[in-house]
């Protein structure tokens, strides 16, 4: 009896949605150890409905966990950093932040700006919930007709872009937020990138020293699906029983 109640237990906290990759690492245990010792082990991996991106919300004030390329032909006065701005629409928070731009070379059609990146552990076959806001501002009184382009991939794979050509000055353009998803095919280390493109020049001239154009993103997630995780982590008790029995 004691045995079918720990059972039940287990089971419990799986459909709650505590696993990501647990399988692995709940295989890593004896086979003798007690069934609480799993639920602890279990307990302690990231919930399923939490990113597994680190500083989504640039909440640190900086860019750790991030890793910023600019383009060959970024102008050289651009900047990526973290800022208070109302990227969703919803109320200022910690944002990040790019000026993007070409240098002189970018009539050539050279991309000007750069790319924002991490690298995180994903699980085939489980579905990942994505998401992120974005905003584009024209910092001068004049329109602009070139806002840029930002866009979401994972991998090699774009799963949203978001282009502003024309826009009007002193005027922020928002996107509603974007929600999609993604479902590798590998379990292992995977990109996740934001790039930030405008072929235009965007460096001060003495009449206007500040930058045209401004980028921000927030709010940037990657969630396992509960769903997916859970169909899997069935999988994953009945390969432990397999092994108590």
């Amino acid at each position: 009896m004691k045995m079918k109640w720990e059972w039940i237990l287990c089971t419990v906290v799986w459909i709650l949605g505590w696993t990501q990759g647990a399988v692995a690492d709940l295989g890593r245990l004896p086979i003798s150890t007690p069934m609480w010792a799993y639920l602890i082990v279990d307990v302690s991996l990231n919930p399923a409905s939490a990113s597994i991106i680190t500083n989504g919300d640039f909440e640190t004030g900086d860019l750790t966990g991030w890793t910023w390329t600019p383009t060959e032909h970024a102008e050289p006065m651009m900047t990526a950093e973290v800022v208070t701005f109302d990227t969703s629409g919803s109320g200022a928070s910690n944002s990040f932040r790019v000026n993007p731009g070409g240098d002189q070379d970018y009539e050539s059609g050279a991309s000007g700006g750069g790319t924002l990146s991490q690298t995180v552990h994903m699980s085939s076959g489980i579905e990942y919930d994505v998401g992120i806001v974005a905003a584009i501002r024209c910092m001068l009184p004049l329109p602009n007709g070139s806002g840029g382009t930002i866009s979401l991939k994972i991998d090699d794979e774009t799963l949203w872009s978001w282009s502003v050509t024309g826009i009007a000055g002193s005027t922020t353009r928002r996107h509603i937020p974007y929600a999609g998803t993604y479902t590798p095919t590998v379990t292992g280390p995977h990109s996740v990138s934001v790039s930030f493109d405008r072929r235009k020049g965007n460096y001060p001239t003495p009449a206007y020293p500040t930058p045209r154009i401004y980028h921000y993103v927030d709010d940037i997630s990657v969630v396992p699906e509960p769903a997916t995780v859970l169909l899997l982590s069935f999988g994953g008790l009945v390969l432990i029983y397999r092994k108590r029995r």
